[in-house]
């Protein structure tokens, strides 16, 4: 056996998959929130409602890449 020794490892499929999962679930509870909807963005809906939603959904995305980017 030579030394360094190398080891390459790789991400779990089913930690992946989880994580995936759980932000899909977080995604689906925005959806039964009111002010924070897609569909509320482009009707009526006042700019706190707006701002709120925009930064929901980025701070989500920004969670999901950052743990698959961990994983």
């Amino acid at each position: 056996m030579e030394f360094p020794l190398e080891l390459r490892l790789q991400p779990s499929r089913v930690m992946m998959a989880s994580v995936l999962v759980l932000h899909l679930a977080a995604v689906l509870a925005l959806f039964h929130v009111p002010g924070l909807r897609v569909v509320s963005l482009v009707g009526e809906a006042s700019l706190a409602n707006i701002l709120a939603g925009t930064l929901a959904w980025v701070v989500l995305c920004l969670s999901l890449v950052n743990a698959l980017r961990a994983e």
